[in-house]
């Protein structure tokens, strides 16, 4: 963070113009990571692509990508099937039912 200027460079952490690569994503602690991004109060947020942005943004995108996780969650636990979580998903053109696949499989290990 730049305190003086209020901005933020976010990385890929923040997508604009494209929704965000989930694939190898842990999508569960997303949410929270955006939630301690804007705790620090930024006005200007720069993302990894696209172009910046503000909090109310980044909030929307947290939003989206808890839902994200909920699906994420009921595909580890086998009470949905990652097709069906896909077409529920903000983003039904992103790929990311490897990532609940992975997620699966580090649950069942555990």
């Amino acid at each position: 963070m730049v305190p003086d200027a209020g901005v933020v460079f976010a990385g890929d952490l923040v997508e604009q113009g494209a929704p965000p690569d989930l694939e190898d994503a842990v999508v569960a602690e997303w949410p929270t990571t955006l939630d301690s991004l804007l705790a620090l109060g930024p006005r200007t947020i720069v993302p990894g692509h696209g172009d910046p942005v503000g909090p109310e943004f980044v909030a929307g995108q947290r939003a989206e990508l808890a839902e994200v996780a909920t699906l994420h969650a009921a595909v580890a636990q086998g009470t949905l099937p990652a097709a069906d979580a896909a077409r529920r998903s903000p983003y039904p053109d992103v790929p990311w039912p490897a990532a609940a696949e992975k997620r699966r499989l580090m649950t069942r290990r555990h």
